[in-house]
C-alpha cells in the first residue's frame, strides 16, 4: 500500500550530480574565502591594531611593500572577474572601502611605500 504522506520516494542525487554539486560549491566557497581574506588584509593594513600605523607596517615590509600591494590588487581584480562570471559584482563580496587604498600611496623605485597621511584616496591610487 502506498504511503499517503510521501507517496513517491524522495529523489536522491546520482554520484555525478553529487560530484558536480560539490565542485560548484567549492568554487563559490573559494571566492568567498578569497574575498574575506582580502578584507582581513585590507583592515590589518589600513586599520591596524596595537597602536601601530599603516606607515610602520609599510616600513616593516621594506622593499616588498610594492609587491604586496600589486598582489593585493591582482587578487581584487581576480575576485571581480569571478564575481562577474557568476552574475555578481565586487560589491557583492567586499565592502566598497576595502576595494581601494584608504590614503594615496607612493611606491618608491625600490618597492618601499610612502603613505600620504591626512589625504583621502581618490579611488584611483594603487591598492
Amino acid at each position: 500500500m502506498p504511503d499517503p504522506i510521501f507517496p513517491d520516494p524522495r529523489p536522491t542525487a546520482t554520484p555525478a550530480q553529487q560530484a558536480a554539486s560539490e565542485l560548484l560549491a567549492t568554487v563559490d566557497s573559494e571566492l568567498s574565502r578569497r574575498a574575506s581574506e582580502h578584507e582581513d588584509g585590507w583592515r590589518a593594513f589600513w586599520e591596524p591594531a596595537g597602536g601601530i600605523t599603516t606607515q610602520q607596517i609599510a616600513d616593516a615590509m621594506s622593499t616588498d611593500g610594492g609587491l604586496w600591494l600589486q598582489l593585493s590588487r591582482a587578487n581584487l581584480e581576480h575576485i571581480a572577474t569571478y564575481a562577474g562570471m557568476v552574475g555578481r559584482t565586487l560589491d557583492d563580496y567586499l565592502p566598497t572601502e576595502c576595494q581601494s587604498s584608504l590614503h594615496p600611496v607612493t611606491v618608491n623605485p625600490d618597492g618601499s611605500l610612502k603613505i600620504e597621511t591626512g589625504a583621502v584616496s581618490d579611488g584611483n591610487t594603487i591598492r
